[in-house]
Order: structure tokens, then sequence, then C-alpha cells
């Protein structure tokens, strides 16, 4: 949360010009949004296990995973925050509190275009993978730019000649992923509080961040550096070829808006400005899967039930 200016905490009136402006308290009467329903995910009523059948099927067998994290932090000063609406009774010069600060956006990725973003190297041989999971951010209809948080690939590794006879399932190899540099896509910054003693809620201005032709902003505008992603898998010793999975959960979270001027008189058919330092936060949760599909044999219950949210639907 920001540094309170200016905030009212109780009753009290300030003199402007030549009158009397009185200030309330700054109460919101808040409820749950229609969308806060709880849920569970689809249950199985099983029949008895002396009625299970074993059937072959094919299945991707995990074999090893690693689990890294990175986290940064960001800053910008001076953005622009422009007043969602016209209010007649601001004043230039009037103090700007800010009391609650929010982000959103659509999508925060890799850049398809970029071929670093793709790149893996294992035991140091250096593999390309497929971007999936992907989020257009292009501008322009009909164009394709596309961002990606999870990568696959089906790959051979040939292990090491110098290696001793295993005397384990597998051996373990050094992965290294190099500067990813991620981007956020549709991003909104919002703050709101009381300018003087009138409430306000205002957006920051991006469109100046953006890259052109596109949505996106790279993170490395708010000075969040490009991000390197080691650890060590268990590769089989009985397997040279294996497919990846490498996915990326990240997290763009705004700490701390504040301002560094006071209201800006709007100019013809604006609602009026100021300018704020902002704090940003940064975390990437990344996971790397390497399977195989292998066929199995599974036990099932021919008379099992499928059940969602009390209803039976299988």
């Amino acid at each position: 949360m920001s540094e309170i200016r200016n905030c009212v905490t109780t009753a009290q009136c300030q003199s402007v010009g030549s009158t009397m402006e009185c200030c309330t308290s700054c109460q919101s009467n808040m409820q749950d949004n229609c969308s806060c329903e709880g849920c569970g995910p689809i249950g199985v009523s099983c029949g008895s296990i002396e009625d299970a059948v074993c059937l072959p099927i094919l299945a991707d067998e995990l074999f090893d995973s690693v689990f890294s994290e990175k986290e940064d932090i960001g800053s910008l000063t001076n953005l622009t925050f422009t007043l969602d609406s016209l209010n007649p009774n601001l004043v230039a010069g009037q103090l700007v509190c800010i009391q609650q600060i929010g982000i959103s956006y659509d999508f925060i990725g890799l850049a398809q275009t970029v071929p670093v973003n793709s790149q893996i190297v294992i035991n140091g041989q250096t593999f390309t993978l497929t971007p999936s999971s992907l989020f257009n951010i292009s501008t322009t209809p009909g164009t394709a730019i596309n961002l990606f948080d999870e990568l696959n690939g089906t790959i051979t590794l040939q292990p090491p000649c110098c290696c001793n006879p295993p005397t384990q399932p597998g051996t373990r190899f050094r992965t290294i992923e190099r500067n990813r540099a991620f981007q956020v896509a549709n991003l909104r910054i919002v703050a709101s509080g009381v300018i003087g003693c009138t409430r306000f809620t205002a957006t920051a201005v991006t469109t100046n961040l953006v890259q052109p032709g596109t949505n996106a902003i790279p993170l490395s505008v708010f000075g969040i550096t490009n991000m390197v992603f080691t650890g060590r898998i268990c590769w089989p010793n009985n397997r040279n070829r294996m497919t990846l999975t490498d996915s990326y959960t990240p997290n763009l979270s705004v700490d701390c808006i504040v301002p560094t001027s006071n209201f800006i008189a709007p100019t013809a058919g604006g609602a009026g400005t100021f300018t704020a330092n902002i704090d940003l936060s940064f975390i990437v949760d990344r996971r790397l899967y390497i399977s195989s599909r292998e066929p199995v044999a599974v036990f099932t219950t021919p008379n099992a039930v499928i059940i969602k949210n009390g209803e039976i639907i299988g």
C-alpha cells in the first residue's frame, strides 16, 4: 500500500478559498462478487474391487521433474494516471491520497519469435522445444504475434561416454534455460482513493510502454531482468529418447503506488491526471518434466459412477 497523504479518518472541514469544504469518513460498502462460488472436482463412486478388470492403455510415464522459482522486483517513476471519470468538484493542486491499488493482465509469457526462449541445454547439449499454450498479442487483425508459457518436445540425449557403469536407474544431468525475457499483455494498474475530499479511481497510462504492433509490455521496462533457470534432472539409463514438458507459472503484483504530484486539471475532453511511482513484484514457478509414453495395465471397475455437483454424469 502506498503512503497515505491527506486521508480523512473522521469528519472534518477545511477552507477552500472563501468556502468551507466538509469531508466525511472514506468508507465503501463492499460485497462479494457474484462469481465467488465454491466448487469441487469430479468425483468417482467405485463398485466392488471384486468387479475390477485389467485393461491395457497408453500412458505418459513420468520419470523425473525439476522445480525452480525465480523472483525479481521492478519499479517505474512518475507514471501518469488518468482519472476514470470527470468530476467538476476537483481543483488543480489538490493532494492525491491513494488508498487502494490493483493490477490485472491477460497473459504473461515469452515471445515465440525469440529463438533462445525455446531452447534448453541438457548436459551441454542444446535442444529446441515447441511453444504451446499460445496467446496472441498482435493488434493487427489477421496477424499472429504470440507469447507462450509452456514448451513441449521429444528429444534424444546421448549420455557421456566417460560415465561409470550405471548402478542406479538414471543419471543426473544439469539443465539450463538462459535469458527468459517475459512480457505482460494488456496490463492495467489501478489506484483509488480521495483527491481533496472527493473519491476517485484512476488507471495508469501504459500505451507508451507497449511494443509496436502489440498490446504487450516487456517486463524489462520496469527493470525486471531476464531470468535463468537451472536444475539437475534424472535421465533414465535405459532410454535415450524422452518427452519434455517445460511450463512456467508467472505472477506480477503491484506492491506500492506513491503519488509524485498533486491533481492536474484536465485538458479539453479529459478527466484529469496525476503522476506516481510504482513498485512491482514478479515471481515465476518453473516445472520441467521428462516422461515417455508406455503401454501399461490398469484396473478399472465397469460399474463406476461419475458424479459432478451431486449429479450423476456418467
